[in-house]
C-alpha cells in the first residue's frame, strides 16, 4: 500500500475518508477536481523553471520509479529530477523537484496555493 500526500491530508481532515481510500478505493469517483486540474497546470509552469529536468515515470508497470531515480541521482549530467522516488525501509515518497547543488540536492515542493496553510 502506497500512501500519498493526498491520502495523508485526507486522513488528517477525516478518518473515514482515509479508511475508504485505503480499504475501498473502488468507491472513489474517477473525476478530477478543479484543484487537481489547477495543480497540474501549476506543476507544468514550475517545471518550465527547471529546463532540462528529467521526469521519473512512476505510472509505468515495466519501470521501477525508485531504480529510475537512483540511476538519475548517479548520473552527474542530470541536474534536475521531477517526481523523484525516494525510499527508506518501508517509507516511500515522491519529491516534486530535486535540483543538484554541488555535491548535494535541493528539494522543492510545488504548491498551487496563494498562502501557506497549516497542512503545508
Amino acid at each position: 500500500m502506497r500512501f500519498s500526500k493526498t491520502m495523508i491530508i485526507a486522513g488528517l481532515q477525516c478518518d473515514k475518508q482515509l479508511h475508504l481510500r485505503v480499504h475501498h478505493p473502488e468507491w472513489a469517483k474517477p473525476t478530477q477536481s478543479p484543484a487537481t486540474v489547477t495543480g497540474k497546470v501549476v506543476e507544468a509552469h514550475a517545471r518550465a523553471e527547471f529546463p532540462g529536468g528529467v521526469l521519473v515515470e512512476r505510472d509505468r508497470p515495466d519501470l521501477d520509479p525508485y531504480e529510475q531515480t537512483q540511476a538519475l541521482l548517479n548520473d552527474r549530467s542530470v541536474t534536475t529530477i521531477f517526481e523523484a522516488a525516494i525510499r527508506d525501509h518501508d517509507l516511500g515518497l515522491y519529491v516534486d523537484v530535486l535540483s543538484r547543488n554541488g555535491n548535494g540536492w535541493v528539494l522543492t515542493e510545488i504548491k498551487a496555493s496563494t498562502h501557506i496553510k497549516d497542512e503545508h
